[in-house]
């Protein structure tokens, strides 16, 4: 008997934002015989469902580690309303990136994943964990001469942010600015008007 029920398996592949075929990648099997693993039409091998169970720990691990840099955050400079956090969109960007964290999880979306399973975590905490889409060519031009960094990442990110947060407010203002005033309605004399030329003439 399996590790994994199919139902279980198909729970935790559902829990990590992926599709039957995206998890086949993952794990690195055809996607007919995923497809098979979770209808319950053949046993899931041992070593694929111990390999599912072991990024889902790594998820867990990941956003706590989140978790415990926002707490150092509020330890060192009181609640913030929002914190900056670098995700990665496509496996390119992904891979080039952040390599070590593309060995973890394989796919830029379980990486997505463990951004989302820490933002409800402080959502709770009225804290707003701010997805920021890394983007190379705005981060070399933010780096300048100086070296990458995950501190300077995080720089870029909180710019990013800032940026984001004022042309937001500017364009909430403008829109304000727009808006017309009512027009007063007309008077209403109680008189319906007539076309003199649909009157009937005896």
């Amino acid at each position: 008997m399996s590790i994994l029920t199919p139902d279980q398996m198909d729970d935790i592949i559902f829990g990590m934002g992926m599709t039957h075929r995206e998890a086949a990648g993952v794990l690195r099997v055809p996607a007919r015989d995923l497809f098979s693993w979770v209808q319950g039409k053949s046993e899931i091998p041992d070593e694929k469902a111990t390999e599912l169970l072991k990024l889902e720990e790594m998820i867990e691990d990941y956003a706590e580690d989140i978790l415990a840099t926002v707490d150092d955050i509020v330890e060192e400079k009181g609640k913030p309303e929002s914190v900056p956090v670098i995700r990665y969109l496509g496996n390119k960007v992904f891979k080039e990136w952040n390599p070590g964290f593309y060995k973890i999880f394989r796919y830029h979306k379980l990486y997505s994943t463990v951004i989302t399973r820490a933002r409800i975590e402080l959502n709770r905490e009225d804290i707003t964990l701010v997805p920021v889409t890394f983007d190379p060519e705005s981060y070399q031009d933010f780096l300048g001469e100086k070296e990458d960094s995950e501190a300077n990442r995080l720089a870029w990110a909180e710019a990013m942010t800032a940026e984001a947060m004022s042309t937001k407010t500017a364009e909430t203002k403008a829109a304000k600015k727009e808006v017309p005033a009512e027009e007063s309605p007309e008077e209403d004399t109680g008189a319906e008007e007539i076309d003199p030329e649909e009157t009937d003439e005896e």
